[in-house]
């Protein structure tokens, strides 16, 4: 693997920090069925995760 930087600078400007407000906000808490489904959905991806790494194996094998 390498990396390559591009030739070409762009440059983007954004506002100054005193014209909006950057502090962070609370989370709202997740209510026991959200929770749930949040953990169902790492679950899930996590079982998709590992049965696309074992199909890029074997067909690295082949």
């Amino acid at each position: 693997k390498s990396v390559q930087f591009s030739r070409f600078i762009k440059i983007s400007f954004t506002y100054p920090g005193d014209e909006y407000d950057r502090t962070a906000l609370e989370p709202a808490k997740l209510s026991f069925s959200e929770a749930t489904e949040l953990m169902q959905l790492r679950i899930d991806w996590k079982q998709e995760l590992n049965k696309r790494m074992q199909q890029q194996a074997q067909q690295e094998q082949q």
